[in-house]
């Protein structure tokens, strides 16, 4: 899962890239604003009802009770479709308010498909189909980008043209419903368990919350008037900042299901030491990039990138974390099968204090104001989150493991010093990240520690031969 996630999250950086060189700022920023509100959809509507819907289609595959998961997936669907309406009605009139009709017809299609399409991923999830899930994931992207870039390039170049693009993207995943289809019944029948929609309710609204923390400063860059358009460069390093959070979203997918009662706390631990050495690698990377590489790939126009880019980094990994954590809270249920209510509590002080920071710090030092209270924002939302009792717990339990512990310290200190060091030679540099890479996918992956281990063991037969 987080090989696809990684995987698409190349092809949505290389699509918006592309974008950079083929809008006008103006125009870019309407689209990076558009497409925030697209992610901000995105993240709700594949969590939500979808993980209710994989909860339920694992605990009905165990019993093996059919009846159960036809009144699941029904539900999920007509669920998810009320959510893409308002979604999509949400959205669309955002983005008519810093954009033009076409665009906030496209959003709107755009977040009405995605909706619609998560029963199928909710069901293939809760399947255990991973790998579908990841080849869905980037079949959209590389969809995406195909249209996109034919859009943009043979009409006058605009939003509407990229956003075209995300709306053919999203039409892939409804081949996810196949399997959901025979389940599908008329609204009349659907299953009204009480439990289910308060479960699906309060992980919708975890959701959103945390959605509209890691989209707020981009959506802000584009729609104050006072930003509009002076803020593209922000905007890119935001969108390269936040790469934690394909990380985060992989690692939450795939470690929901097994949040189970007496496996939980091992379970958010694994998850965190594997988040932890991914987005560390992650934000070394950006934050050592050398400069003539950044300026050299986009547009004189967003030269400002390399400015912004420390903050956006630090913002992106507080973000991940935030999301991770939030999954945690989604997966301890009360009596009724819904998240506690302290995880409210913690979103509602998160997303009230954020906003305040971020429009506070925009109004008084524009664009470096709007990136020092998004940064602040981001950490302060994870930190609220993080005084949880079993979450706290969980992050405390993160540094303490015996085994290797002096190497990997060791380890910890030489990487980021060997990438400053070779900062100033970009061949160097990419050479020597290639090889980190190497090292974090064996540190924070089994399936790649056993390979290396297999390669290894045949190195030392192949030499004991000789």
């Amino acid at each position: 899962m987080t090989i696809g996630t990684v995987a698409a999250g190349v092809v949505n950086y290389a699509y918006t890239l592309l974008m950079t060189h083929r809008l006008t700022t103006s125009e870019f920023s309407v689209f990076a604003g558009a497409q925030s509100l697209v992610l901000v959809v995105g993240i709700v509507s594949g969590a939500a009802v979808p993980w209710v819907l994989a909860r339920e289609s694992a605990v009905a595959a165990v019993q093996q009770d059919t009846v159960r998961l036809r009144q699941a997936i029904n539900f999920a669907f007509w669920a998810n479709m009320g959510v893409g309406v308002v979604a999509s009605v949400v959205t669309g009139a955002i983005v008519a308010s810093f954009g033009s009709s076409v665009d906030a017809l496209l959003v709107a299609g755009t977040s009405l498909v995605l909706c619609v399409a998560s029963t199928g991923l909710g069901l293939l999830q809760g399947r255990g189909r991973t790998t579908a899930l990841a080849a869905l994931v980037v079949s959209e992207v590389v969809v995406k980008f195909g249209v996109g870039l034919v859009l943009v390039s043979r009409s006058q170049p605009s939003a509407g043209g990229a956003l075209g693009g995300a709306l053919a993207g999203a039409c892939v995943l409804l081949v996810a419903l196949g399997p959901a289809a025979r389940c599908i019944g008329l609204p009349r029948s659907l299953h009204t368990d009480r439990s289910l929609w308060r479960a699906a309710g309060r992980i919708g609204v975890l959701q959103v919350g945390v959605s509209v923390i890691a989209s707020l400063d981009t959506i802000l860059a584009a729609a104050l008037p006072s930003l509009r358009g002076a803020a593209a460069g922000y905007q890119l390093a935001s969108t390269i900042g936040k790469v934690p959070m394909f990380i985060s979203s992989a690692v939450s997918t795939a470690v929901f299901p097994t949040l189970v009662p007496g496996n939980a706390f091992r379970g958010r631990v694994q998850a965190l030491r594997l988040y932890a050495v991914t987005s560390g690698f992650i934000w070394l990377a950006l934050l050592t990039a050398p400069g003539d590489v950044i300026r050299g790939v986009f547009p004189a126009d967003y030269g400002s990138i390399t400015q912004w880019l420390p903050y956006t980094a630090s913002l992106g990994v507080a973000l991940g974390l935030l999301n991770l954590l939030t999954t945690f809270v989604q997966s301890r249920t009360t009596p009724g099968h819904s998240p506690p209510s302290s995880g409210f509590t913690a979103i509602a002080w998160a997303l009230s204090s954020t906003t305040a920071v971020m429009v506070l710090g925009a109004a008084l030092d524009g664009v470096r104001g709007l990136a020092i209270g998004a940064l602040s924002a981001g950490w302060l939302a994870a930190w609220l989150f993080g005084l949880l009792a079993t979450e706290r717990r969980a992050l405390g339990a993160v540094p303490w493991r015996r085994s290797g512990r002096v190497r990997r310290a060791v380890l910890m200190a030489a990487v980021p010093a060997v990438m400053v060091v070779a900062r100033p030679v970009p061949a160097l540099w990419f050479a020597v990240v290639l090889a980190a890479a190497c090292l974090v996918a064996v540190a924070a992956f089994p399936e790649f520690r056993a390979f290396a281990d297999r390669v290894g063991r045949g190195a030392a037969r192949s030499v004991g031969r000789r």
